[in-house]
């Protein structure tokens, strides 16, 4: 009987760059070298063009004639190739691990299964507290509705943990402060540390509730979460849990940053 060809699932290239850190573990244990004809650099070798080959898996599930997903392949190419360079540091290959795993999450694993047509929902919160309020805005919160929709949970914390981030900014142009939320470069801080800040002007420029001021943290941990745990998969009930706190932080936010277009 012919064998059906195996299709990758969402931990194919997360847990083969995974098993090649632990090849590589032991490797340094045994004071082997990736370089070379030892059995550990054949291996290191083979794990290579292995996951070339799920990345070629990958482009035949793809519509790689949008510009945006052939960026985006070729990023991962470029990905690949410097995690399986034997010169890479193992610190700067864990950073490319954490990368693919948001990557593959937020990018890839949605476009597999991507919809022609993606309308607004209020399955995961009333979507009238996003409308009519500024096009970038309402375009992160379609994506992180719409993934709940589609059951793409991790890829929906990471959108609502973008969507909080935005709006934060957002509280602090209205305000005319968004200087104290910037570092030295003037690139606005990590979600964490916008979330302080908030918090901290909290009483001179705007007064949020209770409740926001202790779901933020939540919220964001859930985030954090699907975006940077490599063994953590959300699921609706993590989410689930969460909505109240969600409607009630989007809806304060929304009026601190006065969003709504008249």
């Amino acid at each position: 009987m012919a064998k059906t060809k195996k299709t990758s699932n969402s931990n194919d290239i997360i847990k083969h760059l995974e098993k090649t850190i632990e090849l590589i573990k032991t490797a340094k244990k045994g004071k082997n070298s990736l370089n070379g004809t030892n059995s550990y650099a054949k291996k290191f070798l083979e794990f290579h063009v292995s996951a070339d080959k799920i990345l070629d898996d990958y482009k035949s599930r793809l519509d790689i004639s949008e510009n945006s997903t052939k960026q985006l392949l070729g990023d991962l190419e470029n990905k690949i190739s410097d995690f399986y360079d034997p010169k890479t540091l193992d610190k700067h290959r864990r950073e490319l691990l954490r990368e693919f795993i948001v990557i593959y999450k937020t990018k890839i694993f949605p476009k597999f299964t991507k919809q022609s047509t993606e309308l607004p929902t209020d399955k995961l919160f009333p979507f009238e507290l996003i409308e009519q309020t500024r096009d970038y805005v309402e375009k992160i919160a379609l994506q992180a509705t719409n993934c709940y929709k589609h059951s793409w949970y991790d890829a929906s914390a990471v959108m609502i943990r973008r969507l909080l981030e935005t709006l934060i900014i957002e509280c602090f142009e209205n305000h005319s402060i968004s200087e104290k939320i910037k570092n030295n470069d003037g690139d606005f801080f990590h979600l964490k540390d916008l979330i302080q800040k908030f918090l901290d002007e909290d009483g001179a420029k705007w007064n949020a509730g209770r409740n926001v001021k202790k779901s933020l943290p939540l919220l964001k941990s859930m985030g954090d979460q699907s975006a940077h745990s490599r063994r953590y998969n959300a699921r609706k009930p993590d989410i689930d849990n969460m909505k109240n706190e969600l409607r009630l932080v989007i809806e304060e936010l929304v009026s601190i940053a006065d969003l709504k277009r008249s």
